[in-house]
């Protein structure tokens, strides 16, 4: 049987309305005033009413979903003394940090840059994409590249920066002064300003190699990052293998050594034709 209500909860329940009726015009989310309706009608605006905030508050999760996709990063710290860590981020671009530098990067790329930060010293061999610059605040300064490989040092509120190969673009942050540098070209950026310099070839990526640690890397990034540095031989993968992940440290730069070290470790075997090595099961 429905309960009659009295005078006192209806005056409670109009005012209730009222509250509600109020909100949504200010929110925009109703055109008009409404009218004095039907319990009915009252009924069906709770409903819609109810519909109103669900769609609002799936909304905000949403948006909180993608803003910590967009957001998630991942910290890097080279901690083992003595070592260069090496590792291949998404876009194919390779890092070497020097001991006690940490790189902060996401765990992917936007569509427009790549964006990563620096501390210590590290030498990037970055993969061309001109759609996306590849971007590194460091320190006082930020460095903005397409495709080359150089070296970048931050620390004490100085940053210089050495390129290899390449074009590579510094800027001071806090005045906006900008230079570009080419191979065999070196930057200093301090509180003075920039300062560029030459040098007649590029020596100090030896230091980089001579002692490589991989930290669960695949075995596909791994093998190819020493293909890179080691041209004498080439590495080739069983196809099946390549995900394998590896964590090593290699301090020959005796590929066959290398190459031993990875099929202990994965309980793998090789085989060496001509300069072709294949490392399979």
């Amino acid at each position: 049987m429905k309960k009659q209500l009295s005078n006192e909860e209806r005056l409670m329940t109009d005012k209730a309305w009222e509250k509600l009726r109020t909100s949504l015009e200010s929110d925009g989310l109703i055109n008009e005033p409404i009218k004095r309706r039907s319990p009915s009608y009252r009924y069906a605006l709770a409903f819609a009413a109810t519909l109103i905030l669900v769609v609002t508050a799936g909304l905000f999760i949403t948006k909180n979903d993608v803003s910590v996709t967009e957001y998630s990063s991942i910290n890097l710290l080279n901690d083992i003394p003595g070592t260069t860590l090496v590792t291949k981020l998404e876009d194919g671009s390779v890092v070497y940090l020097a001991e006690k530098t940490t790189i902060k990067h996401p765990d992917k790329f936007s569509n427009n840059e790549r964006l990563i930060t620096l501390e210590g010293e590290a030498f990037f061999d970055i993969a061309r994409d001109e759609s996306k610059p590849f971007i590194i605040n460091s320190g006082n300064a930020k460095v903005e590249v397409l495709g080359t490989s150089f070296e970048l040092i931050s620390h004490s509120g100085e940053t210089v920066l050495s390129v290899k190969t390449g074009k590579v673009r510094i800027t001071l942050i806090s005045t906006g002064m900008m230079i570009d540098l080419n191979a065999g070209e070196r930057a200093i950026a301090d509180n003075d300003g920039v300062k560029k310099l030459t040098f007649d070839e590029y020596q100090d990526f030896q230091k980089y190699r001579s002692r490589m640690h991989f930290k669960d890397q695949t075995l596909i990034n791994v093998t190819d990052i020493l293909n890179r540095n080691f041209k004498d031989f080439e590495i080739v993968l069983e196809p099946g293998i390549e995900k394998r992940e590896l964590t090593a440290t290699f301090t020959e730069e005796n590929i066959e050594s290398m190459v031993q070290l990875i099929c202990n470790a994965l309980n793998l075997k090789y085989t060496t034709q001509g300069r072709v090595i294949k490392i399979h099961m």
